[in-house]
């Protein structure tokens, strides 16, 4: 188990900051000219991310943290490999632990 804790925390941080930056940036389109639209932040566009940092944080955070500790962490790796653990089976019990936070997390959506 502390294998896998060990995972997760050096994904944590990385999986919060991304996933409260994608959440709070309001990214709108203008449809008619095909640009996009410079962000207004205004106290409703940062609650209404807030409301979507749940779900941000328990699907695209992860997925974004996990390439970025493949590309940064790959000597980590062996130690895996080592303790007898593979690489697929810490990351998809990450998955389940950062479900289980997210849940924590869900109230954020009453605002």
């Amino acid at each position: 188990m502390k294998v896998y804790w060990f995972y997760y925390k050096q994904i944590l941080l990385m999986n919060l900051g991304l996933s409260f930056i994608l959440s709070i940036i309001p990214l709108e389109m203008d449809m008619e000219a095909m640009l996009p639209v410079a962000p207004m932040f205004s106290v409703d566009s940062t609650l209404e991310g807030l409301r979507k940092l749940p779900f941000i944080f328990a699907t695209i955070g992860f997925l974004i943290a996990i390439i970025v500790d493949r590309f940064f962490y790959k000597q980590t790796n062996f130690l895996y490999y080592n303790l007898g653990f593979s690489k697929g089976e810490v990351v998809s019990v990450a998955f389940l632990m950062n479900i289980i936070v997210s849940l924590f997390l869900l109230p954020l959506r009453w605002i």
